[in-house]
């Protein structure tokens, strides 16, 4: 037992590791992550969800091969944890750590803001096309204003 206590520990120690701090630069780009980590928790609430009843079909299913009982929901686990990457509720996966086979629900976000964004203003270059910059820009011109 205490050799699966420390593995468990370690893991921790690892995640704790792994975990960037951001620093925000702007109230847009807090505006924006606020936004989308909203949207990561409805996604991985729905996700839950869904998973509910699979988890005791899956259960059933194990009960019905009595040689590898588990193999269902040794399944659904594999899967449960390829979503937790992909929605990346608390942003682990780093942007550019990751190689292009290793997408998040983040980069269909992006993908989504910079077509809405260039759909409203052809004129903007891709690199100013996110909302942060749009409220960055919104901020400016306010206090300019004043």
């Amino acid at each position: 037992m205490a050799p699966l206590h420390a593995d468990r520990h370690e893991q921790v120690k690892r995640k704790k590791h792994r975990l960037k701090l951001h620093k925000s630069q702007s109230y847009g780009d807090v505006v924006r992550r606020t936004f989308f980590f909203q949207l990561r928790l409805a996604a991985d609430n729905l996700r839950d969800l869904m998973l509910s009843p699979i988890a005791i079909v899956a259960a059933l299913l194990g009960l019905l091969r009595p040689s590898d009982p588990s193999w269902a929901l040794d399944r659904l686990m594999l899967f449960g944890r390829a979503t937790d990457r992909w929605i990346n509720l608390f942003e682990e996966e780093d942007k550019d750590a990751r190689d292009h086979s290793g997408q998040t629900l983040d980069d269909l976000f992006d993908h989504v803001e910079s077509k809405i964004k260039t759909k409203l203003d052809p004129d903007t270059p891709a690199e100013e096309s996110s909302w942060a910059s749009c409220f960055d820009a919104f901020q400016a011109s306010r206090q300019s204003r004043k």
